[in-house]
């Protein structure tokens, strides 16, 4: 028989460690725990990585249109003249409107809160890449440091910003005048508002009401309807026809 202190020592002495199976066992399952935890955190900051890079780059895309918003709609009847035509007095708003770029001086600068500037929207190829993806920049300059003028190229933009990204193709059209004539039945006169390709302030002697900027992706079009809320009263006056 077993004496019960020859017993109880053979219980201590089996309690006071582990085995080396047993060792090795609880290492590898603590292992495979710390690299489980590890694959998961790492995986958690990629994808959250991603989703706030992904909602940053929808912030910035919303807030730079939101700015050429207000730049296109304080679009400002700004008089320039050539000149060549300074002596016989000829002014004309300054706005060229084309197919898929636009000039014209707005109120509420982008980069200069509460400052006039001239400004162009327009399709920019990229610099290397594919060239089927476009984008759609905004250029301003603050008119303190800018001579306007219709003839000749002289405005130097300083300020870009990107506003659309994997543009394949704009189309921008204007609603304005299109034509001002005498009618005798009105015996006054008719101006005509028509949806038009292109729109020159010269040609026109004014700026158009509507803007509409039609991005082409490939995820479809995508329409964007600006209205121009003209604030000169100066200009029907200034520019009434006189029988």
């Amino acid at each position: 028989m077993v004496r019960l202190g020859n017993l109880r020592r053979a219980i201590d002495n089996h309690s006071a460690g582990f085995t080396l199976i047993e060792t090795l066992i609880a290492t590898l399952i603590l292992s495979a725990v710390i690299y489980l935890a590890t694959l998961s955190y790492s995986i958690f900051l990629d994808v959250w990585g991603q989703k706030r890079l992904s909602d940053t780059r929808a912030i910035d895309a919303y807030r730079s249109h939101i700015l050429v918003r207000s730049a296109l709609e304080s679009i400002y009847d700004y008089y320039v003249t050539d000149p060549a035509n300074e002596k016989n007095g000829l002014h004309y708003p300054y706005f060229k409107g084309g197919r898929d770029t636009l000039e014209f001086v707005t109120l509420s600068s982008v980069f200069k809160k509460g400052l006039p500037a001239a400004a162009r929207i327009k399709l920019k190829n990229p610099d290397t890449g594919n060239e089927n993806y476009r984008t759609v920049i905004y250029e301003e300059s603050l008119l303190d440091k800018a001579y306007i003028k219709y003839s000749g190229d002289n405005l130097k933009y300083s300020r870009l910003m990107t506003v659309y990204t994997g543009v394949k193709n704009l189309n921008i059209r204007y609603y304005g005048v299109w034509e001002t004539k005498w009618s005798p039945e009105k015996d006054d006169f008719e101006t005509i508002y028509k949806w038009q390709k292109t729109f020159d302030g010269k040609k026109k002697k004014a700026v158009p009401e509507l803007i509409e900027i039609t991005l082409i992706t490939d995820d479809g079009d995508k329409t964007l309807l600006f209205p121009v809320r003209g604030n000169n009263v100066y200009k029907r006056a200034f520019f009434n026809p006189v029988l």
